[in-house]
């Protein structure tokens, strides 16, 4: 369908109404992402062809027109046959490549990108092609001409409550768009919602357990069982910054947040060397749930160099930053507790640890 109007605000809607043409399910056309091409208009469209395996039949439509009213299907834009659909649709070039955005739930419920030379493709899948966890959905991308950020949700869950299901929107998440070298994208904080958070907060060791060594701000958790670090009560809306080292290699390691002081009530952002991952994870699930990861992201610091570590908490959200991979993640059940850092059957280092309250008026 198609709407006019001279603002962003006031619409009316016209007589056109584009329906599917009968290969395809009539249900799932929709989503659609309108740009220009030369003196012609595109659209991309999510689809579904009405064969094929169930799970497997979604697929981007490619649409032209010489005026928005009238529109020729062109066939397939992207068909991998992988996917349920390609929901949100986007299409985006930043220096010699061309991306393509969409978003799938039937696989991780991700929303994925690929890239290529031109918009006609062949399109590839970059082996790591999403840019966060299950727990960002729905993305679309904008530019102010200098940058690229990708826009989506941080789902909420039924009831507010940890482990129930998934529903369907949520909070607002931006990433800033990082192109590497190679053409791959990476992601980081933008700038201005890191400026946010500018007024740095005291914390203070309160208790400690394990073989730690302290030695100008930095905390050596040596491999040997279990060492943990506890800090203050985290303030329910901030920016936590440090630095991190894998010093010997073992099962995990770690901030936790909203512990307890037991350290037995809380939540995890782990770092699994031997799986080479990022993961978020909590303590004492409810019933006899085994263990089930919540998020997780595929990261390996199994270099022995420092790495930056970003988390931005506001009430139930929090957004993790690490090597350019992000990891959002939803905090319902535990809503107070402290900060603490951690080493489990490895070593591991933590230096430059500080917390930050976001300016008055944030």
């Amino acid at each position: 369908m198609l709407a006019i109007g001279n603002d962003l605000e006031h619409f009316e809607k016209t007589d056109l109404k584009f329906f599917a043409p009968a290969e395809y399910e009539p249900n799932d056309w929709r989503d659609p992402f309108v740009y220009r091409e030369g003196n012609r208009f595109k659209m991309l469209l999510a689809a579904r062809e009405k064969v094929g395996p169930f799970l497997k039949r979604g697929l981007t439509v490619v649409c032209s027109s010489d005026d928005l009213f009238h529109w020729k299907v062109d066939g397939s834009f992207y068909a991998p046959h992988n996917y349920y659909a390609h929901e949100c649709p986007d299409l985006f070039k930043m220096g010699d490549w061309w991306y393509f955005v969409f978003s799938e739930f039937s696989d991780r419920t991700s929303t994925r990108y690929r890239m290529a030379r031109s918009p006609e493709g062949p399109w590839i899948a970059p082996p790591m092609d999403t840019f966060d966890a299950r727990s960002f959905y729905a993305a679309k991308t904008v530019s102010d001409g200098k940058k690229r950020y990708a826009i989506g949700w941080d789902p909420t869950r039924e009831g507010d409550e940890d482990y129930k299901p998934w529903q369907w929107g949520g909070t607002l998440v931006a990433h800033e768009l990082v192109q590497n070298s190679d053409g791959t994208l990476s992601v980081r904080c933008p700038d201005a919602v890191s400026a946010q958070y500018c007024k740095e907060s005291s914390i203070k060791e309160q208790s400690r357990f394990g073989d730690i060594g302290l030695q100008d701000g930095e905390y050596t958790l040596r491999k040997g069982g279990y060492a943990r670090v506890m800090f203050g009560e985290m303030p329910q809306n901030c920016k936590i910054e440090c630095e991190i080292r894998l010093d010997e290699t073992g099962k995990d390691f770690g901030l936790a947040l909203r512990m307890n002081q037991e350290y037995d009530l809380g939540y995890y952002v782990k770092f699994d060397p031997v799986y080479r991952r990022m993961c978020f994870d909590r303590n004492f699930r409810p019933g006899d749930v085994p263990f089930m990861i919540d998020s997780e992201r595929p990261l390996d610091l199994n270099d022995g160099k420092w790495h930056k570590l970003m988390i931005l908490v506001e009430g139930t959200v929090a957004v993790v930053y690490i090597d350019g991979v992000a990891m959002s993640v939803r905090m319902y059940d535990y809503k107070e507790g402290g900060l603490g850092i951690y080493a489990n059957e490895c070593g591991a280092s933590f230096r430059n640890i500080k917390v930050y309250l976001p300016k008055e008026g944030a």
